[in-house]
């Protein structure tokens, strides 16, 4: 999947890029990643994307290819748990509702909060 620079928020691809080994450094399982030069991305729509050199590239973990067959993996993020359209996905929560929503429901709940505090502050 290749993530292309964001109109609304400077060096996403840098930023999400250099957070997955700190993910990883903390115990989380990590895709394979990379970043890729704009210039050599073909037929993107037509965007007004701002001038940033990378785009940020991660091999899709839902998804489990055999020569054969596609599995979908399901997954769930936040915005799902919470009930939020994609255009609210980052503004209708917080880290303390995340964090009251992890302490009800896993046995984890120490680390896994802490785990999200590492990659995403």
């Amino acid at each position: 999947m290749i993530k292309t620079p964001s109109s609304r928020h400077a060096f996403v691809a840098l930023n999400e890029y250099s957070m997955m080994p700190l993910a990883k450094t903390v115990g989380i399982d990590v895709p394979e990643i990379r970043l890729v030069d704009m210039a050599i991305l073909q037929d993107l729509p037509p965007l007004n994307l701002p001038q940033e050199q990378y785009a940020f590239a991660i091999k899709r973990f839902d998804r489990e290819s055999t020569a054969d067959t596609t599995e979908l993996i399901h997954i769930e993020d936040f915005a799902q748990i919470f009930s939020a359209y994609p255009h609210q996905k980052y503004s209708t929560t917080n880290y303390e509702q995340i964090g009251k929503i992890i302490y009800q429901f896993s046995d984890k709940k120490l680390l896994i909060f802490s785990n999200l505090l590492a990659v995403y502050s």
